[in-house]
């Protein structure tokens, strides 16, 4: 048995060894990020290996165009592959591997074979539909329409018992298939239990750097249009074109807020629509500087109100421990004012509202102002340009929902038709109670509540 050595990025080795030696756990692999992060390259060495370890198997290659078909796919498993393991390629059977240029298609000894093909047209690929594919790798996946992947599964099975059929995307956000690979393939709350997502990255290609040090710096980070750079240098699926808010670097990273810092917490009510809450922390420096940074949240769907305050609770208690005694006790929480409103029932009896079901299990809660949709956002912006409001890696929903915002057509607000704005609620309920939604707009000092200082009395002094 001859033993061969793969050199690969671990990303690259972690969607080999999915691939290669999962079991009935995975139907479909998805290896996507940023430019040049080796996803060619993966996908050729699964192909191959597959090959030589089922006989008689057949792997179907497919891409958008059938040059970049021939040049890219095909050179990449003739040289990365083949060669590489030291197995020859000819146009002639003579003991190695036969490729069969008229017809595309590559013949191992074994009797398995490897299909190059492009599927521009519905007639370049419905052709291929009558056969049994081992293995279908979808090629820049993101510029395939989600019926033809849902057609192609139905071929998708296996001509070796010992073989399980499985799906391959490699693939680059944007494109016209960005909406379902990220529902189905991407994003783990949607996607099937049996998908198996792997991050590729530019950054750990050590081949693309030693080829071209400078393709980074000189050719990514130059990128003007900032969603391009996103998604091609960071492999960044959450931004899109349209996007409302533009994080600018440093907005999201980790710290531990001062002990002397404030801590306020913000919740929005749902149950078919996720819950979220946030934590936060406010303090100035010793310039006399503002800073908000969102510590951590809690976000999911289909909780009861006990739930909820339990998780919330939980949240807080983390951390506590984690930021070692940074944060001690919460000042407030503000929640949505129609938390507050009690629900009718059927009978004359009034239930309980969700404040007060909060309250019962332990979480204590304010109605938050009623702003203005548009003024608040504008303020969350001013906030981030100013480099005021950070956000911690932990929470990521809040963070997914301010890459993916988009704008309505109409007027300067989030299309909530489009996408979620449920963590966004806590975040602006926290920041128009602390700043007023003048902050930055004008010299004017104001309270929390957006109201000049020199109006309120001292009574009402914040």
């Amino acid at each position: 048995m001859r033993v061969i050595d793969v050199r690969a990025t671990a990303k690259s080795r972690e969607a080999l060894e999915h691939y290669l030696f999962d079991g009935y756990e995975t139907m479909a692999l998805g290896f996507g990020g940023s430019r040049y992060g080796a996803k060619t390259w993966t996908g050729s060495q699964i192909m191959g290996f597959r090959r030589l370890m089922y006989p008689n198997t057949r792997g179907l290659c497919l891409r958008t165009v059938q040059r970049a078909a021939d040049l890219n796919l095909g050179e990449e498993i003739k040289h990365a592959f083949f060669k590489a393991h030291g197995m020859s390629v000819g146009k002639r059977s003579g003991g190695g591997v036969t490729y069969l240029e008229a017809d595309k298609r590559f013949i191992l000894p074994n009797g398995s074979m490897i299909q190059l093909a492009y599927c521009r047209l519905s007639s370049d690929w419905e052709q291929h539909l009558g056969l049994q594919w081992d293995d279908i790798w979808f090629e820049q996946a993101e510029q395939v329409k989600e019926s033809m992947y849902d057609k192609f599964t139905g071929s998708n099975r296996p001509n070796n018992p010992d073989c399980i059929s499985r799906m391959l995307l490699t693939f680059n956000p944007g494109g016209i298939g960005q909406e379902w690979i990220q529902k189905r393939i991407v994003n783990p709350e949607t996607r099937d239990r049996r998908t198996v997502y792997i991050k590729s990255t530019v950054r750990e290609c050590l081949s693309t750097l030693e080829r071209d040090p400078s393709y980074i710096p000189q050719k990514l980070m130059k990128i003007k249009d900032r969603v391009t750079r996103q998604r091609w240098l960071d492999g960044d699926w959450d931004v899109i074109n349209g996007s409302f808010f533009v994080l600018p670097d440093k907005v999201v990273r980790e710290l531990f807020p001062p002990r002397y810092a404030q801590w306020q917490g913000a919740a929005d009510y749902g149950y078919s629509k996720p819950f979220a809450y946030l934590l936060s922390a406010f303090w100035q420096d010793d310039k006399g500087n503002p800073h908000l940074h969102i510590q951590d949240m809690v976000y999911r769907a289909r909780l009861d109100t006990d739930m909820q305050a339990k998780m919330s609770l939980e949240m807080e208690e983390s951390v506590r421990e984690y930021t070692k005694g940074s944060f001690k006790e919460v000042e407030y929480r503000l929640a949505d004012p129609a938390t507050g409103t009690p629900a009718p029932r059927e009978s004359e009896d009034q239930s309980k509202a969700v404040a007060d079901q909060w309250r019962d299990n332990g979480l204590y809660t304010y109605p938050a102002g009623k702003w203005s949709r548009p003024a608040r956002w504008a303020l969350v912006r001013r906030l981030f340009n100013q480099g005021i409001l950070t956000i911690s890696p932990r929470c990521a929903e809040l963070i997914s929902e301010i890459k993916r915002a988009v704008q309505m057509e109409d007027r300067d607000d989030i299309d909530q038709k489009k996408c979620a704005d449920h963590a966004l609620d806590c975040l602006a309920y926290l920041v128009c109670h602390l700043f007023g939604l003048n902050y930055g707009a004008s010299k004017e000092i104001v309270d929390g509540y957006g109201r000049p200082l020199e109006l309120v009395g001292d009574d009402e002094r914040p």
